[in-house]
């Protein structure tokens, strides 16, 4: 089968490897989409995501539809659209090639979370494999095109869930990308008031605007705290996530926050190790990292998808073809795409 694959940092091709076998609780998919993160997926290519082994099959926003299961699968059948299938998981390999999620691939599999779970002896950790709890089903009619954009929002929701955004609490994205604009719907949508973002571009900043931030802040041109306090009469936030993978962003965030306010890391850092000065900061803030549960929100933003009060398709700027993976990062690198859909197979 064909997948894309980072064999050195700085590098990615599209290569034939072999197709991926599955276990007992485990389903075979044919992978349908996979839309790339301009996150993760460069960190991988570029050689500064935390793990570091190469070669590597590619990509983690994916969706299969399941054409063969293993004998103790009970709660997925041939058909069924299951999110985040991989060619190999994390810690495993596949004739020599590592996984950094393996989802740009023509086959991968996905495995039965909720029979490891029930035919687990009670008292024992049941073995779930990695990304298990998340490979969830979708409904038959659901577009494989959104599932990238799915997943991002899922994530996006309940990170705010998480780090305890309510109604009516003020919000600061750090990051005017396309997770800072899943945010912002994320936000709007649980009732936060004001959502500010922030941004150095004009143009993503305008489209924060059109996705329903109440204000933008245009970092090359104003000060962030300065500007923060100025459209929360003096306060500071309640709540602020670094949404772009930035240490320098997240000091600012800091000086941002209201007494009592929070903080929350989201974007990855490519640097492990950082000094950071609170000294500009309220007496009483929190800093948090925190990793979504995006299992919790599933049926949720599907009803929400379906009532059409989440527009999935306002994320997604360009659909391309497998063979087309190349040009695809040339967009995200140039900062002129948001979600590009990936289609492997229809």
């Amino acid at each position: 089968m064909r997948a894309v694959v980072v064999p050195e940092p700085g590098r990615i091709e599209i290569k034939e490897v072999p197709e991926p076998s599955y276990g007992e609780y485990e389903a075979l998919t044919e992978i349908l989409t996979c839309s790339i993160c301009s996150g993760t997926d460069t960190h991988v290519i570029d050689g500064t995501f935390p793990v570091r082994t190469f070669p590597a099959i590619l990509g983690h926003e994916s969706v299969g539809r399941v054409i063969a299961c293993g004998p103790k699968v009970r709660h997925l059948k041939p058909g069924d659209l299951v999110l985040r299938p991989c060619a190999v998981r994390p810690g495993e390999t596949l004739d020599g090639y590592y996984s950094m999620f393996g989802g740009f691939a023509e086959y991968g599999v996905v495995a039965d979370a909720r029979a490891i779970i029930e035919d687990t002896p009670r008292g024992q950790t049941p073995p779930l494999p990695h990304f298990a709890t998340a490979q969830q089903v979708l409904p038959p009619d659901f577009d494989p095109d959104l599932a990238g954009a799915f997943i991002t929002f899922k994530e996006t929701l309940n990170f705010l869930y998480r780090l305890g955004v309510q109604h009516g609490r003020s919000l600061l994205i750090l990051g005017s990308g396309t997770v800072g604009l899943s945010f912002i719907m994320a936000a709007k949508l649980i009732g936060a008031h004001p959502v500010i973002v922030t941004g150095r571009r004009s143009e993503p900043l305008e489209r924060a605007l059109a996705f329903g931030a109440d204000a933008v802040i245009n970092v090359t041109t104003e000060d962030t705290v300065q500007a923060v306090r100025a459209h929360t009469d003096g306060k500071g936030v309640d709540f602020a996530v670094e949404a772009v993978g930035s240490w320098d962003v997240l000091q600012e965030g800091i000086r941002a926050l209201t007494d009592g306010g929070q903080i929350g890391v989201y974007g990855l850092a490519p640097d492990r190790v950082a000094t950071l000065d609170w000294s500009g900061a309220p007496r009483n803030w929190a800093l948090r990292f925190l990793h979504p549960r995006e299992e919790e929100v599933h049926q949720q933003v599907i009803d929400q998808v379906r009532l059409g009060l989440v527009d999935l398709r306002r994320l997604i700027s360009h659909t391309i073809d497998l063979d087309e993976i190349l040009y695809g990062f040339e967009l995200v690198r140039r900062k002129q795409a948001t979600k590009v859909v990936v289609r492997i197979r229809r």
